[in-house]
Parts: structure tokens; sequence; C-alpha cells
């Protein structure tokens, strides 16, 4: 007579599962695109395969005159092609969005002049900008301090904005459809509430099809975002209907201290958002779109350092860059912030339900403000910023290379097997163990688009605080043309920099 017992254990250990690649992000040398002090403002939109037009305020030069540049990108060096001033002076929130490889849009707070939102077409050449003439986007409405642009087709723009002492709620969130006609003639539809119960900062908009946008925006420090669709209306109105607005984030303060949205293709994207708290961190989600309806993933951290100044473009359709300006050390209510120039690579896990982000790189050892990125692929990019606080403008390109991750899956099984006799006792024990090695990479299909969406970044200068860099040693004293910057942004800002 005899019996058999068999008993077995087996332990797995996975790394890497579902790993996230790791991006290696190389800047080139920055081209000075604003040499001295006083650049805010940046806005960058994509015009083809190796150009980008560039928008900010010049302190330094013309008291914030808004000025427009096309850049092009050989490998890792940048050149200018050429430059318009499309507003005289003082020149806030601006906004530019391509629609197309010769024609873009620059909307902005005409803060000298009328204190409206304003929108003007640009026609771009190879080494010139013809701006057309300045269109009022409402005529009411006054000292707009948040808005965003994007384009859906290569004549319909979508902007949207944040609307200061509105008759039904103070900053309530609204959008018109932009129309372009002959001639760089704008004309805009009917404003559409996007948020009546809050007063609204932070207001981001991105396009997803040619009839359909998201926009986000922090209501009084609690993220939402919500679907744009062009109206289906027979009525001609340029109305936008409004899904039902989905929340991403609750958080404590009034307004965000950077907010970005990134399309992927048109059902998927993300937003990632740094909330104003003295410890703050940039957190992004996945962005579901079905139809009018939104969903997120899980949140993931992309940095826990106090970060301003977000930015951020698809690079596959699974993977963005982000960038912001981030300080280990420092407190974003601080009025003297020394950020430096950040950027990492965000993307979608394989079941869309989470985001993994790759190693932080400096790309700007220096205080960085007012940054904008746009991509052209997953390896090539360009990002505009302010040096030193609200120093020179620069812009530099930017090289991604993915590396591969290893993940090592090791199977551990003991089994243990006793036979017993009637006669004589007998026992083995046998001992396998077995380790197998891959190699997981991320697949990265870029999708090729009729027209380019514009890339923009929110800045909240309300609440943000510029940082004057301090003056070389044997300055002696304060040169005139330093003063006026000086002066130009205090009248623009409200806060002493000098």
């Amino acid at each position: 007579m005899a019996f058999l017992s068999r008993a077995c254990s087996v332990v797995l250990l996975t790394a890497g599962a579902s790993a996230f690649p790791v991006y290696d992000v190389d800047d080139g040398e920055p081209l000075a695109v604003n040499p001295l002090r006083g650049t805010a403002f940046s806005s960058v939109s994509k015009l083809g395969d190796s150009r980008v037009i560039e928008c900010y305020a010049d302190y330094a030069n013309n008291n914030g005159a808004g000025t427009c540049k096309i850049l092009s990108v050989d490998g890792m060096a940048v050149t200018e092609k050429g430059s318009v001033v499309f507003n005289a002076n003082h020149t806030q929130y601006i906004n530019v969005a391509s629609f197309s490889s010769s024609t873009a849009v620059v909307c902005y707070l005409d803060h000298a002049g009328t204190e409206q939102l304003t929108c003007r077409f640009l026609d771009v050449g190879d080494s010139s900008i013809e701006p057309g003439e300045a269109y009022v986007v409402d005529d009411v409405a006054v000292q707009v301090s948040f808005s965003s642009l994007a384009s859906l087709t290569d004549q319909i723009g979508i902007v949207c904005w944040s609307y200061p002492l509105n008759p039904v709620k103070d900053r309530a969130g609204v959008c018109n459809k932009l129309t372009l006609g002959e001639g760089g003639a704008i004309t805009f539809g009917d404003y559409t509430y996007f948020d009546q119960a809050y007063s609204t900062s932070d207001v981001t908009v991105q396009a997803f099809s040619q009839t359909s946008a998201v926009v986000c925006w922090s209501a009084q420090g609690d993220g939402d975002c919500g679907t744009l669709s062009l109206s289906n209306s027979s009525s001609g109105s340029g109305d936008l209907d409004v899904g039902a607005k989905q929340r991403f984030f609750e958080g404590e303060s009034e307004a965000f201290k950077g907010l970005a949205l990134v399309k992927f293709n048109a059902s998927r994207g993300l937003v990632c958002w740094a909330d104003q708290v003295a410890k703050n961190r940039v957190d992004c989600k996945s962005l579901l779109i079905d139809g009018s309806d939104l969903s997120y993933g899980e949140a993931g951290e992309v940095t826990a350092f106090p970060s301003l100044y977000l930015t951020a473009d698809a690079i596959t359709e699974d993977a963005a860059l982000v960038c912001y300006a981030a300080d280990p050390d420092g407190s974003v209510l601080s009025e003297n912030f020394d950020g430096k120039g950040t950027c990492n690579i965000v993307g979608l896990m394989d079941d869309d339900s989470g985001v993994g982000a790759g190693p932080p790189n400096e790309v700007n050892s220096g205080t960085t403000q007012f940054l904008a990125v746009a991509s052209f692929d997953d390896s090539s990019a360009v990002l505009c910023y302010s040096d030193g606080g609200a120093g020179s403008g620069n812009c530099k390109a930017l090289g991604m290379a993915e590396t591969t991750t290893s993940s090592t899956e090791t199977s551990t099984t003991t089994e243990t097997s006793t036979t017993t006799a009637t006669t004589t006792p007998h026992t083995t024990t046998e001992t396998s163990t077995v380790s197998e090695t891959s190699t997981t990479s991320f697949h990265t299909t870029t999708e090729t688009f009729t027209t380019t969406s514009a890339h923009t970044t929110t800045d909240t200068t309300v609440t943000h605080s510029f940082t004057q860099p301090a003056e070389p040693e044997d300055s002696g004293s304060r040169a005139p043309g330093l003063l006026g910057v000086c002066v130009a942004l205090l009248a623009a800002t409200g806060i002493a920099l000098c």
C-alpha cells in the first residue's frame, strides 16, 4: 500500500509589467529671440515639419509690444526667419494658433488700448508675417485675464475666456466660434457659457477633431473639463454645443499655477495641472472622450517639486512632452520663485487608465518663466521661455530619444513529493528556478493631422510674480533701458521688479 502527497508553492516577482518608456531629452543652444530683459506671455504653435510661430510681449524694446517671429529648426539649431509687431504696446495674455502652414491667428488683451480681448489674422510667409485688422471678440468685456485659442480647420477656430463682470457670474467661462474670411477678416459667433456657476481662471482649450474640442479650467480651485462641438443648428449663429462638465481635481486655491491640455487622438488626451499651494506638484490624468462625455484615468505624478508655467504638447498617440519651471526648495507663493526649466515625457499606460512619467530633464539652469512648447514628432520639439525671470526671450530645440527598459520576471517553483511504501520509506525533493528576461518597448505611432491645433500655456500673472535677475557685480548703476523695462512691467502687472 502506498500514497502520494504533493505540495507546490510559486513566487512571482515582476518589474515593469506596464513599464513606461524612458526618454532622453537633449537641448540645443538657445536662440535669443529677444536678447534684452522683459519677455513675457510666450505662446508657440507649429507651422509645419520644421517651423513654428512664437508670439510674446516685448517689454524691453517697446513697452510690452505684441511681437511674433517665425522660427526654423534644423537638427538642434533654431534660427529666426521673420518678425512683426502686431500690437504697438502693453500686450498681455497672448495666444497664437496656426490654421495652416502659412496662416495663423493671435489673440491677446490690448492692455494699453481698448482693454478688450482682440484677435488678428497673420499671413505667414517664408521670411515675413503680415498682420490683418484687429477684431474685438466682445464689445462689452474688458480686462480679460484668461483666454485660450484653438484651430479646428483652416477656417474655423474656438476662443475661450473668462468674462469679468459678466451679468450672470463674475468671470463666467465662455467660448466663441471664430471664423476666418476673405482678406483676413475674422467673425465671432455668439458666446456660449461653459461655466456659469463659478468664477473661472486658467482657461485652456484644445481641438480634438474638425468639429469638436475640449475646454478645461479652474472653477475657483476645482479642475473641470467639458466638451465643445460645432452646433448643428440651421440658424447659422455659430453657437457651440457644450457637454456636461466633469471634475478632474478638487483643490483649495482660487486658481492653478499651471494647466495644460494635450490631444493624442480624437478620443483621448491628457490633462496636467499644478495647484496653487506653497508645495504644489505637477500631476496628469488621461482624458477619454466618447461623444460629448468625458472620463479620466488615475492621476500620475510628474514631479513632486513646486512648479510654475506648465506647458505640454503631444509627441505620439500615447506620450507628451511636459515642461515647467521647478524649484525643489521653493514655494510658488514666493515672489522670488527660482524654478529651473524642466521637461518630462508623460504618457498613457497600456489600458489608458493611468499615466506614467519618465525622469525629469533640466533644459534651462536659470530662473525660467513663460514656457511654451511645440513638438514636431517623437524626436524633435521647440521650447521658448524667458531666462533669468522675466528676462531675455530664448527658444531652443529639444531632441527626444527613447531608450528601452527591461522587465525581469522570476518564477521560483519548489516541488516536494513523498512516496511511502509498506517496506522502505523514500523521500525525494526537487527544486527548479526559471528566470526570464524580456525587453519592453513603447509604441510610438505618430498621427499626421491636416490642420494644426494651438498649443498654448495659460499664465496667471494676476497672481504670478516676475523675478528680476541679479545685476552684474560691476554694473555700478542700472542703465536707463533697464529702468524703462522695470517701469513698463510695473505698469502692466502692478508688481515692482527692480
